[in-house]
């Protein structure tokens, strides 16, 4: 979900939960959910056409054995993940998934990991008093000391600075 639908779902969900919505405002908050999800579907669209491949019904089966790939980052971070795993979660080749994952996300997956294990972290520092050190872990990482660089120059301020920050 793109920050625009998933704000207006959580708008719609605090209105509902606070029990503050009449008929009129109801109509008006699925309306809005509707256009952004025909934003979303537009901007897929878009991207399904920026493959290469000739035919729709190949671009579409591609996109979405890609987007497969990415969920499967995005669920199994914690864990130690290879490319090759999320290329057969996708069942796609190494080199294909590689290549069209750059070109759908336009960054790498080993960075898209990284970057779900950071922000992962940097929540499990500001909200929780586990050590950095089990955070790494719990994460992903298998070294403290990259874990630690990688973080650093990520948010600008080493893990423990951040936590003494909160």
């Amino acid at each position: 979900m793109n920050n625009r639908l998933g704000a207006a779902l959580k708008h719609l969900r605090n209105l509902y939960s606070q029990d503050t919505l009449d008929s009129w405002a109801i109509t008006e908050q699925l309306h809005q959910l509707a256009v952004h999800m025909l934003d979303l579907h537009r901007n897929v669209q878009q991207e399904i056409n920026e493959l290469d491949m000739i035919r729709l019904s190949t671009r579409e089966e591609l996109y979405r054995r890609v987007y497969i790939g990415h969920e499967y980052i995005s669920a199994y971070y914690d864990q130690p993940l290879t490319l090759e795993q999320t290329a057969s979660a996708a069942q796609l080749s190494v080199n294909h998934f590689l290549r069209n994952y750059k070109k759908l996300f336009g960054t790498s997956p080993h960075r898209y990991l990284t970057e779900c294990r950071l922000l992962a972290a940097k929540r499990l520092l500001l909200d929780s008093d586990r050590s950095v050190t089990n955070i790494c872990y719990d994460v992903g990482f298998e070294s403290l000391g990259s874990f630690s660089s990688l973080f650093t120059r990520r948010f600008h301020s080493s893990p423990s600075q951040l936590r003494a920050k909160r």
